[in-house]
């Protein structure tokens, strides 16, 4: 899924999210910008109403088939004007569900439901005759005795939706005007589904997470003239005469592969419809992808659904050699506005946001994301949202996959992580925030937004760093076929990874990886300090000490990480060498270097900030003898001893009164490191084996 900034229910600017970041139309300002994200934060707080359960504690039971009936014949017939009034705002449902027992002491079945009328319910095909109702959010349904470990009950619910607000279920109305500024109006009549990350309770009684996969079916009634898009298969499209004489079409939709309760998806307007195929390496049949889109925006000038989805199925193709075959019978995109998000990707029938039709829009890395999304969040689904990083970091990842694929250009994935990485690295609330463990009511506001998308999309991308290109999409493939169709959590996913490594001898192991980049916080922040000397060849060599300044409650004092060193000469990088970084503070000698005039940690490859970084030639004659550097020292945490040809050290710092200063002193090959971070401005002396040198400390 990707994450939108939308206010369709205020009727205002509409502003997206392409590729996880803001998007500001050109006429706006921060202060616009800032006054719409905080109306919109409220409008979703409010519309929630503290509904979002994190949902951690374990059912005593799985539901293993929900077949399902909706009709929404009539609703989708109520005109705008009487869509004020909620007792217009209905429609009824039937939920079949067949439950397995986990214990040997179920006697009653709790659902997750919200503001749903229980009219009937059924245990086994015998009737309730006291029809339990929704209390606190939850269906609470007696059986008639304990049902042993194993066995299974089937539960027929009849109930009726009825909801004034768009959530879960949406309903919008033909000629309804969407964003005034732009002169933007639904097309024609639409109602869907958004389930994503626990809205499907509010139009449907079930278990509501992500851990519960099913087998669904899903009939929808819809008027004559409209067409429904779901998941799976079309197996049937039936007509009949209703009781006001209209002709009502009912499209039963089915399939076989397990779907986890957030997917289950429904689509209705009037659509105009049209297929392709796309071949998945390893299976015989190519596939059908199925597009429901209005038609004036199939081939528009404003909107063009044949332009901007025209690359949908070479990503199919391509995430089918690099993960494993297409896992589905399907794959479809319908076009639904207004939209939450800017995509969804339910499992089989991807939600695009209308205005990823517009010729203009940056859509290709969003289709992208969701189709990345049928492998990791579809085909192996988080156990719980405490663990979205597994699905929604891997497709904001894939969509860097994709884009150095469709280019040819290697560059183009790590600037693509760059940029993935630099809003995270502007929030400084999320410094201490770890991407494990955050609420479902958090994950997708901002700034935690960040954490489940961009730096989330770094732990795929420095393993890659760790293992190689080849054998970390060789485990991630396997993964895939191991998992598929069930759950993973993070104890799983780093399991399965420290067992295809096992006789590998990396860097850093996978306990300390995962703890640094998943479950603490933070990330590197480092200051290098490089001498230059010049070798007779013309070559010239490079000491370099790397220091990690972070220290921060929650973040590791020093993170154990591969980096790569970057020279450059001016703006141009002329080496990049690989090296390991597993001290605070840590020397490294790189020989056989062009000329160059300045040294950074390379963030395209790990993450992390270069907070302050010196490069000076040993020509400059700072090496001769004992010196102190940089002098003055400006805003600095280190200052800098070089006595290369002491055989023996012996260092303080003193005040001007002559007071010894108590601070960290790391003493190095041939220069010793003194930390100057908690010292006030002032002049000071630096003893070396009793000799004097005055510097001065600037902050």
């Amino acid at each position: 899924m990707k994450q939108m900034l939308i206010i369709a229910v205020l009727l205002m600017c509409n502003p997206l999210a392409y590729s996880n970041k803001w998007y500001l139309e050109e006429d706006w300002n921060l202060q616009e910008y800032y006054r719409y994200k905080k109306l919109y934060e409220e409008m979703a707080q409010k519309k929630a109403g503290n509904k979002l359960l994190d949902d951690d504690v374990e059912r005593l039971y799985d539901v293993v088939k929900y077949d399902l009936k909706l009709d929404w014949s009539k609703i989708l017939l109520v005109p705008a004007a009487d869509s004020i009034n909620p007792e217009n705002r209905y429609w009824d449902g039937e939920a079949s569900m067949k439950i397995v027992s986990k214990s040997n002491d179920l006697n009653e079945i709790e659902l997750d439901a919200i503001g749903l009328n229980i009219k009937q319910i059924f245990i086994n095909g015998v009737i309730i005759d006291d029809t339990p109702q929704v209390v606190e959010d939850l269906l609470t349904i007696p059986l008639p005795g304990k049902l042993p470990v194993g066995d299974t009950v089937t539960l027929d619910i009849q109930y009726t939706y009825q909801n004034s607000t768009n959530i879960g279920f949406n309903l919008y109305y033909k000629g309804q005007e969407i964003n005034a500024a732009s002169n933007l109006f639904v097309e024609e009549q639409i109602a869907y589904t958004v389930n994503s990350p626990t809205y499907a309770r509010y139009w449907l009684p079930c278990n509501d997470r992500p851990s519960d996969k099913v087998v669904a079916s899903m009939a929808v009634s819809v008027p004559d003239g409209f067409t429904v898009a779901s998941n799976g298969l079309l197996d049937s499209v039936t007509s009949k005469g209703s009781e006001d004489g209209k002709v009502v079409k009912t499209y039963c939709w089915s399939d076989k592969a397990p779907i986890a309760t957030y997917l289950i998806h429904a689509t209705a307007s009037v659509f105009k419809e049209y297929s392709e195929y796309f071949k998945s390496p390893n299976i015989e049949d190519s596939i059908e992808i199925k597009y429901y889109v209005w038609d004036k925006d199939y081939d528009g000038n404003a909107f063009n659904a044949k332009l901007k989805l025209e690359k949908t199925a070479k990503m199919l193709e391509y995430y089918s050699t690099i993960y494993s075959d297409y896992p589905f019978c399907k794959y479809g995109q319908v076009s639904v506005y207004p939209f939450i998000y800017s995509a969804m990707e339910n499992q089989t029938m991807t939600s695009v946001h209308r205005s990823l039709l517009q010729k203009a829009a940056k859509s290709e890395s969003v289709i992208a994301h969701e189709i990345a999304h049928q492998w990791l969040g579809d085909l192996v689904s988080a156990t719980d949202w405490y663990n979205i990083w597994f699905k929604e970091g891997g497709a904001t990842w894939s969509e860097a996959l994709w884009a150095e694929y469709a280019s040819g250009d290697t560059e183009k994935y790590y600037s693509f992580m760059l940029d993935e990485a630099t809003p995270y690295f502007e929030s400084k609330t999320l410094f201490t925030k770890p991407i494990y463990g955050n609420p479902s009511s958090v994950i997708f506001t901002n700034p935690y937004v960040l954490l489940t998308y961009n730096k989330s999309s770094w732990i795929y991308h420095q393993l890659q760093m760790l293992l190689g290109d080849s054998l970390n999409l060789q485990i991630l493939g396997s993964f895939f076929k191991d998992r598929a169709f069930g759950n993973t959590n993070a104890q799983d996913f780093i399991a399965y990874y420290k067992a295809k490594t096992a006789d590998i001898d990396l860097e850093v192991d996978l306990d300390t990886f995962f703890d640094q980049w998943l479950f603490k916080a933070g990330h590197p922040l480092y200051e290098v300090n490089a001498d230059v000397t010049a070798k007779e060849d013309g070559k010239y060599e490079a000491h370099i000490i790397l220091t990690q300044t972070q220290d921060t409650v929650n973040v590791p004092e020093v993170f154990k990480t591969p980096i790569y060193f970057m020279f450059f000469d001016g703006k141009k990088i002329v080496h990049r060498v690989r090296a390991f970084n597993d001290q605070k503070t840590q020397e490294y000698t790189i020989e056989n270097l062009p000329p160059f005039d300045r040294v950074l940690v390379d963030n395209t490859r790990t993450l992390c900030r270069n907070i302050s970084t010196k490069t000076q030639s040993i020509e400059d004659g700072t090496e001769q003898g004992f010196a102190v550097y940089p002098s003055p020292a400006l805003n600095e945490n280190f200052i800098y001893v070089n006595h290369s040809n002491a055989t023996h050290i012996d260092i303080k710092l003193f005040d001007m009164m002559g007071r010894a200063i108590q601070t960290p002193i790391v003493n190095l090959t041939d220069k010793s490191q003194i930390s100057i971070s908690h010292i006030e401005s002032g002049i000071y002396f630096v003893s070396i084996n009793g000799t004097l040198l005055k510097t001065s400390i600037i902050k």
